[in-house]
């Protein structure tokens, strides 16, 4: 028996490595079973030339409570003593990069780090023995407790391989790592899809299919459909696979699926990126935001990158420039997905629409290098079918001669936004209105500024813009006839309301109705939304505007002040619920209706 001291390295060091490059103890059984994967993938290589490498290869797990015993062992390529001084014997030391070098050729089958993933084992362990030999050579046992010394030991193994023997510490975390049901859930959990089996006993505990690393065209439908329910725990069929392998400057593979629904425990606010990072087949992390951006977290699946270490950490993932060519790259895919169902399939589209339109949208307002993609694929209803969704394309497409704007509503409801009064005007020119009815909305109607060369303005704009130069015209004369015909009213009217308006006005934008409320410094719509979120908004003074033509006003003009003073309250509160604003005094507008009705049965 020889001791040695670890190469370079104090126990502090050895210490640092143990407890701070991984988040969880549990990583280590993942890093034992990534490194026994390796050694069989060099034990496959060498094989195809020197037959005494040939194996039926696979991985053991055994565990033995009563003496605190975890076993590992594989039937791999196993090391020579030099191996194993250099392997253990050297902190930052990796065999899998040195076998890489001696073949000048990268595979990508190759994943541990053995000198770096195998001191996750003094996590949990107090006393490590790894048990080697490689076919040809004697074999060697390497033992320490992590203090900073280690010895290597001439000793006895049948067969080839290596064989890692964890002595456990009391399970601090309250997880006993001997029992059958954790190391199961932690090698479904971690190593489910390495490509050997990984046995207890006679028991098979992993899957060993990766299915997203096979070509496309040897998988069945059935295969992709299973697949998903696996991942998504869901029992429908997906609404769309997308099997996706990059080349070039960044190299991974993803398979990524559309749910046909929204889980019932969606939450729209708080859901995360729902897709698992793998790393040659080895789970990394769930729930990864650094793979997509928050918009597409209804997608369902997972990507595996053969460029990125297992020892990555959470701050590595942020800050890795492999990781934001994935996101990208993975991004593009999935909007250039969409885009090819909106085209060829627009029934599968409309289905998927219904489903997560709502968050799609929300990219217009946070990815900016994506905004004019995702613009080609919303869909709103329009007003003259609102149970018809066009694109943005679809709606200038059959805009009528003479349009030069896109017009949107927004609204609580496609029945509220559709007789909104602020369409008015808008339809009886013949245009058509998108109406922008889901909470998002109202941030997107504010961001949507244009599109195909069209300006996009809202019809409760302060200063909607609608009709020809001709027409404009002809309706400002009209307004300055009216004012001079409706002034003593409007100044009446402004002095009623003067605490909570800015001003009334006359407008040509209504045709039917009698007034509405425009400008402010958010629409009434978005207002609402804050209030309801909770948020204390200050009482925000906006324009009432009068359809001078309306024959309300012809009739206030010959009444008296106290009328007037009464109408004009009914008229404002009035178009607080034709917008959706919830009335400061319900109870006194009732009284005033009553008083109305009276009045009027009097005469």
């Amino acid at each position: 028996m020889k001791t040695y001291a670890f190469q370079a390295e104090t126990k502090e060091l050895l210490q640092l490595m143990i407890h701070s490059l991984y988040s969880n103890r549990e990583i280590f059984l993942r890093e034992l079973l990534s490194n026994a994967s390796d050694a069989l993938e060099k034990a496959k290589f060498e094989g195809l030339t020197h037959p005494e490498y040939l194996a039926d290869y696979g991985i053991k797990i055994e565990s033995d409570p009563l003496k605190r015993l975890l076993v590992v062992e594989d039937n791999g390529i196993g090391m020579t003593e030099e191996e194993l001084l250099a392997n253990l014997g050297t902190i930052a030391h990796s065999g899998t990069k040195a076998f890489l070098q001696a073949l000048g050729e990268k595979r990508s089958e190759l994943i541990g780090q053995f000198g770096v993933g195998f001191y996750a084992a003094f996590m949990v362990a107090e006393r490590v023995r790894v048990v080697t030999r490689k076919p040809g050579c004697p074999a060697y046992a390497w033992e320490s407790d992590g203090s900073g010394e280690y010895t290597v030991t001439l000793c006895e193994k049948e067969g080839h391989g290596t064989r890692v023997e964890l002595f456990l510490k009391t399970h601090e975390d309250g997880v006993d790592y001997t029992e059958s049901s954790v190391v199961r859930m932690l090698v479904k959990k971690y190593s489910d899809f390495l490509a050997f089996p990984i046995r207890m006993g006679d028991e098979v505990l992993n899957v060993s299919t990766a299915l997203w690393m096979r070509s496309p065209v040897e998988i069945t439908h059935e295969e992709y459909a299973n697949f998903y329910k696996h991942l998504g725990h869901d029992w429908q069929d997906p609404l769309k696979t997308i099997h996706y392998k990059a080349e070039g400057t960044s190299e991974f593979t993803a398979l990524v699926y559309v749910p046909k629904e929204l889980p019932r425990h969606f939450d729209y606010r708080d859901a995360k990126v729902a897709l698992s990072l793998y790393v040659q087949r080895v789970f990394i992390k769930s729930d990864c935001e650094e793979l997509l951006p928050s918009y597409l977290r209804f997608m369902v699946g997972l990507a595996d990158s053969s460029e990125l270490q297992l020892n990555v950490s959470r701050e590595t993932l942020q800050d890795s420039p492999h990781m934001t060519r994935m996101r990208k790259a993975l991004t593009s895919k999935i909007l250039s997905t969409f885009k090819e169902m909106l085209g060829t399939d627009r029934s599968q589209y409309d289905l998927f629409w219904a489903q997560f339109g709502s968050i799609l949208k929300e990219g217009m307002l946070v990815d900016p290098q994506n905004t004019s993609k995702i613009q080609d694929l919303v869909l709103f209803s329009i007003a003259s079918d609102p149970s018809q969704r066009v694109t943005l394309a679809e709606y200038c497409a059959k805009m009528p001669a003479g349009q030069k704007r896109i017009y949107c509503q927004t609204g609580d409801s496609l029945e509220s936004a559709v007789r909104s009064p602020y369409l008015e005007s808008v339809r009886s020119h013949g245009y058509d209105v998108l109406l922008m009815t889901d909470r998002v909305d109202a941030w997107v109607a504010g961001s949507l500024r244009e599109y195909g060369g069209y300006e996009v303005q809202a019809c409760d704009s302060k200063d909607l813009d609608i009709g020809s130069d001709a027409e404009k015209a002809i309706s400002e004369e009209k307004k300055k006839v009216a004012h001079e015909r409706l002034h003593g009213l409007v100044s009446r009217m402004s002095t009623v309301l003067a605490d909570t308006i800015e001003e009334v006005r006359l407008t040509d934008r209504l045709k039917d109705s009698a007034v509405c409320l425009v400008g402010g410094a958010m629409t009434a719509h978005m207002e609402r939304i804050l209030k309801q979120s909770g948020q204390d908004l200050p009482q925000q003074k906006r324009i009432l505007e009068m359809n001078p033509e309306h024959p309300v006003f012809e009739k206030m003009l010959h009444m008296s002040e106290v009328q007037v003073d009464l109408w004009t309250s009914i008229l404002y509160q009035q178009a607080l619920l034709r917008e959706g604003t919830i009335m400061p005094d319900p109870q006194k507008y009732t009284q005033q209706i009553t008083q109305l009705m009276v009045e009027s049965v009097a005469h």
